[in-house]
């Protein structure tokens, strides 16, 4: 299947061609509820808002990985909507490469499992809330990042945002109308 694809770099040019000492794979993307809340990571060590997400382990699917990662992050189970275009971060400064699989979620079952969080996420204090869609997306759309990791976030998530906008209000399987 031809994917549409996104890439986001720090230096101009023509990028998919370097190679990267550090390649992940990751799946993200927009989770909705019933009440047209969308779901956002807040990392308080940083200060950050980010779309839920992860890294993909193995030979995992995408979209099982964007599962799996919504319920180890907010104990919720989700169902995929649509598999949006994947953004491509091209870190040159620090020879890293990330593949972000995206997808448009609805939740299924509130309250499936605790968090069960990472060392990582424990430490930059990960805390889950859910934002009425609008609010949440200037939220996202607003902040300011602090550093080059947090621009790559940023971008990447206002760049989800932007290909979700249409099926946010167009899909029927979504709570929008």
């Amino acid at each position: 299947m031809n994917r549409s694809i996104i890439t986001i770099s720090d230096e101009e040019g023509d990028n998919q061609s370097i190679k990267f000492s550090q390649v992940r794979n990751a799946s993200r993307g927009i989770v909705l509820n019933d009440k047209n809340e969308i779901l956002i990571e807040k990392f308080l060590k940083y200060n950050l808002y980010t779309l839920p997400g992860g890294g993909i382990e193995n030979d995992e699917e995408a979209a099982n990985s964007f599962k799996r990662e919504v319920l180890e992050e907010a104990g919720l189970s989700c169902e995929i909507i649509k598999q949006l275009p994947d953004v491509v971060e091209l870190r040159h400064k620090q020879d890293y490469k990330q593949i972000n699989h995206c997808f448009l979620a609805k939740l299924c079952n509130k309250n499936v499992q605790n968090q069960n969080l990472d060392t990582h996420e424990e430490e930059d204090g990960l805390e889950i809330s859910w934002y009425p869609l609008f609010e949440g997306i200037k939220i996202l759309l607003n902040q300011v990042p602090e550093t080059e990791q947090q621009k790559f976030l940023t971008l990447r998530d206002k760049i989800i945002i932007q290909q979700a906008i249409g099926d946010l209000f167009n899909n029927s399987n979504l709570f929008i109308k």
